[in-house]
C-alpha cells in the first residue's frame, strides 16, 4: 500500500506504464465550462470550499500512457453533462412542453464514474486511508472486465421522488467513495455521485472477494427499491413520467438487466 510520499500510477497493475506520471484532472476538464471552479473535500481543502483555476484541479496519479488510454471517456461525460443540464433546466422552469430525447452510452459513463472515483481517492490519500485499487477495479475502469450486472454491479439512478421532484440546474459534481475497511483489508463498495443535479450510485462490490464475510443483499443493503438499473431519466408531471422528455442509457453489446 503506497505511503503519503509514494506517488505511483493507480493502473500500474495492468503493466505497460510509460511516460512518467502526468498531471491528470481529478474530474475531467470536459465536464467544466469555466476556467475557475470551487472544490472541497480533498486532503488540502478539508471541508472548506476553495476557488482555484481549472488547470490547478489536477494530481499526479496516472502515467501518461494510462491517462491517454482513458481520454476517450471524456467525450461521453461532456455529452452526459449537456443532456442532464438541459433536462434539469426544463424541470426547474416547470416546462413540460419542450421535447428532449437524449442517449448516453451507459458502459462508458459507468467507466468514467469509476475512473473519477479512483481519481478522487488517489488525489486524497490521507482521507481515504491510502486505498489503492485492486486488479479487478482497474480492469473495470479500463473496460477490460465489464461490470457484472448479474451481481448488481454498475450504475443506478436514485429515485427522484426521494427529492420531492426537485432537480437543481447546475454544473456541479459531488463524488463520495464508499470504502469498507476490516482489519488490514479495504474494499470499494461503490460511489455516491451527484451529477448536474441528478443522484447516482455506482455499485462496485465484488461478491467473490474472500477478504470480506458479508452478503451484499443481506448485511449491506445498498441496492434497494429506490435504485434502478439501467437508468432511464424522465420528467415527472403530477406523478406521471413524460416520455417526450427523457435520457436513455444504452449498453452496446450487453444484455440489459432491469
Amino acid at each position: 500500500m503506497p505511503t503519503v510520499t509514494e506517488k505511483k500510477c493507480w493502473a500500474e497493475c495492468l503493466g505497460n506504464c510509460s511516460g512518467g506520471l502526468s498531471r491528470e484532472h481529478i474530474v475531467s476538464k470536459a465536464f467544466f465550462e469555466d476556467e475557475h471552479i470551487s472544490v472541497s473535500g480533498l486532503d488540502w481543502t478539508k471541508d472548506e470550499k476553495q476557488s482555484i483555476g481549472l488547470s490547478s484541479a489536477v494530481s499526479k496519479m496516472l502515467c501518461r500512457a494510462h491517462n491517454s488510454f482513458l481520454s476517450p471517456l471524456d467525450s461521453e461525460v461532456k455529452t452526459a453533462r449537456e443532456y442532464f443540464r438541459k433536462l434539469s433546466q426544463l424541470v426547474a422552469k416547470d416546462n413540460h412542453t419542450d421535447v428532449l430525447s437524449g442517449s448516453i452510452n451507459g458502459v462508458l459513463f459507468e467507466r468514467w464514474l469509476l475512473k473519477t472515483t479512483l481519481n478522487v481517492i488517489r488525489s486524497s490519500p490521507q482521507k481515504y486511508n491510502y486505498f489503492f485499487p485492486d486488479y479487478l477495479l482497474t480492469q473495470m475502469a479500463f473496460g477490460i472486465t465489464p461490470f457484472n450486472y448479474d451481481t448488481k454491479q454498475g450504475l443506478y439512478l436514485v429515485d427522484p421522488r426521494l427529492h420531492n421532484y426537485i432537480v437543481e440546474a447546475d454544473n456541479t459534481i459531488t463524488v463520495r467513495p464508499l470504502i469498507l475497511s476490516i482489519e488490514e483489508h479495504c474494499c470499494l463498495l461503490g460511489s455516491l455521485v451527484a451529477f448536474c443535479g441528478f443522484s447516482f450510485f455506482l455499485n462496485t462490490i465484488d461478491p467473490l472477494n474472500k477478504d470480506f464475510n458479508f452478503k451484499v443483499n443481506e448485511n449491506i443493503n445498498l441496492i434497494d427499491q429506490n435504485l434502478f438499473h439501467p437508468p432511464r431519466i424522465r420528467t415527472l408531471k403530477n406523478g406521471e413520467f413524460l416520455e417526450h422528455q427523457s435520457i436513455t442509457f444504452t449498453y452496446p453489446n450487453m444484455s440489459q438487466n432491469n
